[in-house]
């Protein structure tokens, strides 16, 4: 099976939002999500076109910034 640069973006995107489930698991980082003097950005780069995507949380997509 030929992998194509969709499915690499598709697990590119996957594996930045499992890092912010990671993140968002350890103790001192989820205490200050809670009380909200933290926030996690979910981003991810395009190197092919040079594009820098935010993930929007309330669609489930990656944006350009």
């Amino acid at each position: 099976m030929e992998t194509t640069t969709g499915d690499l973006t598709a697990a590119g995107h996957w594996h930045v939002l499992k890092q912010i489930d990671m993140l968002s698991d350890l103790p001192c980082v989820a205490a200050r999500l809670v009380d909200r003097t933290l926030r996690l950005h979910a981003w991810f780069h395009e190197v092919d076109t040079g594009a820098t995507l935010a993930h929007d949380a309330h669609i489930n997509a990656f944006l350009p910034l």
